[in-house]
């Protein structure tokens, strides 16, 4: 087992799209390249587990008309939907609405996203 950082430096990007574009390219070359069958654990905030661009006007910067595509689009994209995405919510007020499971550490209950 190994822990890597993968995520972008602040001077890498301007946008949510490019931080987590990098951040999938980082993960692709410091494991998948490596080992195309690798398992990997990606610990993230919340909205990066999203598979499903978004077109929220808080994210898109400069603001326009491209979508946001987070971390969990380029991995579900990359392993054909064959990754498992699971959000351990702190609060209830935010609950990603594309992922596999949801952990609500707030009530203490699970419950499947799709």
């Amino acid at each position: 087992m190994q822990i890597l950082f993968y995520d972008a430096s602040e001077d890498e990007y301007e946008s949510f799209n490019q931080r987590d574009k990098i951040a999938f390219e980082n993960l692709k070359e410091l494991i998948f390249d490596k080992d195309p069958n690798a398992k990997v654990i990606v610990y993230c905030g919340t909205k990066h587990i999203n598979e499903k661009p978004t077109f929220e006007k808080s994210f898109a910067r400069p603001i326009g008309k491209e979508s946001t595509k987070f971390l969990g689009f380029y991995l579900n994209e990359y392993t054909r939907g064959k990754n498992f995405t699971v959000s351990l919510c702190e609060y209830s007020m935010y609950k990603p609405p594309h992922c596999d499971l949801i952990i609500d550490l707030d009530e203490s209950e699970y419950y499947k996203c799709k």
